[in-house]
């Protein structure tokens, strides 16, 4: 029952820095650098609202689906009576950072980085075990349960986090995706721009920017309710 209420109490603090990413992001920032043919990053600048709905909102929805789906791998190990080792290649499978990783990277920059990331969602699984074994059944209940308050917080600040991989590695990671102006633009403006190839859009720097401004959002909500609860 508790394993459900801190899947309920991560989801939240998921979907608040979702959504605080969302209102943060400038697509004019991110489109900034992009190559393409004349006029048409203007075009997709002056439309933002379009980029958005297209392009912004499903990069998101599937960022949010990837960090749900590793802390469930991440549960499963806390679960598990096997040790961490055997579920660290399940958990590093899904891992969005991991997925970002640049291809130029040496083969050593990348064991390097692969290592730092298993240790973030381990740190993860110590952070959240004693929660999943409590008898709570609601999120900050099986907190207040087991947690001190400063034990708290440092789980809000060291474990309930999005950008400290970003941090530790700024020139390992790019956020990108294809762009299709016809698909964006859609109606005239999608006719106008039939027929123009696809641009790579690379994100990288507006999503950490974005992703910090939320990450300091979430952050301030969850210590005021640590307040509030403790």
């Amino acid at each position: 029952m508790t394993r459900a209420a801190v899947e309920a109490g991560f989801e939240q603090f998921v979907d608040d820095a979702i959504r605080a990413t969302a209102e943060a992001f400038a697509v004019g920032n991110a489109l900034g650098g992009t190559d393409g043919p004349p006029g048409v990053v203007d075009r997709l600048v002056s439309n933002s609202a379009a980029v958005e709905r297209s392009v912004v909102q499903p990069e998101l929805e599937s960022y949010r689906r990837d960090v749900l789906a590793q802390f469930d791998a991440v549960l499963d190990a806390v679960e598990s009576p096997e040790p961490w080792d055997a579920h660290a290649d399940r958990v590093l499978e899904l891992d969005r950072y991991r997925v970002a990783m640049r291809d130029s990277l040496s083969s050593s920059r990348r064991e390097t980085v692969e290592s730092a990331l298993l240790d973030r969602q381990r740190g993860l699984a110590d952070a959240v075990a004693p929660m999943v074994s409590a008898d709570a059944d609601a999120f900050w209940p099986a907190v207040t349960e087991t947690l001190s308050v400063s034990e708290a917080r440092t789980v809000v600040d060291d474990h309930f986090e999005f950008t400290r991989p970003l941090e530790a590695f700024p020139d390992a990671f790019a956020f990108a995706t294809t762009v299709d102006p016809a698909d964006v633009l859609g109606g005239l403006g999608g006719l106008l721009a039939g027929g123009l190839p696809t641009l790579r859009v690379e994100f990288t720097d507006e999503a950490a920017r974005a992703m910090r401004r939320a990450e300091e959002r979430v952050s301030e909500q969850a210590h005021r309710e640590i307040d509030r609860r403790f």
